[in-house]
């Protein structure tokens, strides 16, 4: 008998002696939904949204009494709309591998759901951040008519990379850009959050202030700034101009922008597809990010 065929007949009776815990993939983080506002408002049912935007025009002026001529004040408003789309994945078994995995010891059924769901999850963050172009959503990390804020090259050699940039030029990007926000707005928005590719987030968590302080550049800009948070990003890495790392601030608020998903992750009936075989369906339903004020994000490239 072949070794091929040695080992199948081992697996398939399984070994007396089973290890009690199972090595299962290690998966990366999905953070869409840690890191951005989350809504479900809209219904299951519906297949598009819309939102409406508003402005007040009027500009007042001295009157004499007994005057009529009040300058009138006028609001104008514009409607947007976006699709929503239905993702699914499932599994599917059949009774005699049910059977044969509870004599295993291997919870079969368990496993696939948590396979299905990890695919629609990862779709769902997928969406959020880089968005999808086949079905005209936009990703939060280029979503068009956001702030540019353009970093300053004065780390060593005119360069724009933090690796190369003292503590105190960090620090003046990550003001920067929360400024840019403020700035751009006239202080009608403001950031409270700050995201950052992960080897870059990392840098300032671990870098001191300066010799003379056990301070790290995180810790003095996190204590300078209450109520600001810093996180970090895989997907920033690479994602701007000229495959350069990009860095966000935004306001996490639902007012401001949101990963609108009108049906969160739902199992549905257990359908017969065979004579001895089953298929369970899940589904979830996105519209994906919509930055209802695009001016309270921005972003920088280069760090």
């Amino acid at each position: 008998m072949d070794q091929e065929r040695i080992d199948a007949v081992i697996f398939e009776k399984q070994l007396e002696y089973i290890k009690a815990q199972t090595f299962d993939e290690v998966l990366s983080d999905l953070k869409a939904v840690v890191l951005l506002p989350v809504t479900s408002e809209i219904p299951e049912w519906a297949t598009e949204m819309t939102w409406r935007s508003y402005k007040g025009y009027g500009v007042a002026k001295f009157i004499a009494d007994m005057a009529n001529d009040y300058p009138m004040a006028e609001v104008g408003g514009s409607e947007q709309s976006r699709k929503i789309h239905t993702i699914g994945a499932g599994y599917d078994y059949s009774e005699k591998e049910l059977i044969r995995a509870a004599k295993a010891g291997v919870p079969l059924d368990a496993k696939k759901a948590a396979a299905a769901r990890r695919a629609i999850e990862e779709k769902l963050d997928s969406i959020a951040w880089d968005g999808d172009t086949s079905h005209n959503i936009p990703g939060f990390l280029s979503y068009p008519g956001i702030t540019e804020y353009t970093v300053p090259a004065t780390g060593t050699g005119t360069t724009k990379t933090w690796s190369t940039k003292t503590s105190d030029q960090i620090l003046t990007d990550l003001y920067g850009i929360m400024n840019a926000i403020e700035t751009s707005t006239d202080g009608k928005e403001k950031a409270n959050t700050i995201i950052l590719p992960r080897v870059e987030y990392l840098r300032i968590k671990q870098k001191r202030l300066s010799d003379y302080s056990e301070k790290t550049v995180l810790q003095y800009f996190l204590d300078a700034n209450p109520g600001v948070t810093v996180d970090y990003l895989d997907n920033l890495a690479g994602a701007g101009a000229s495959d350069t790392n990009r860095f966000m601030a935004y306001n996490k608020s639902s007012d401001k922008l949101a990963l609108e998903i009108p049906m969160m992750l739902k199992q549905k009936e257990v359908y017969r597809t065979g004579v001895n075989k089953w298929l369970v369906p899940m589904e979830a339903s996105v519209a994906g990010v919509i930055v209802y004020r695009p001016l309270s994000v921005a972003f920088g490239d280069g760090i």
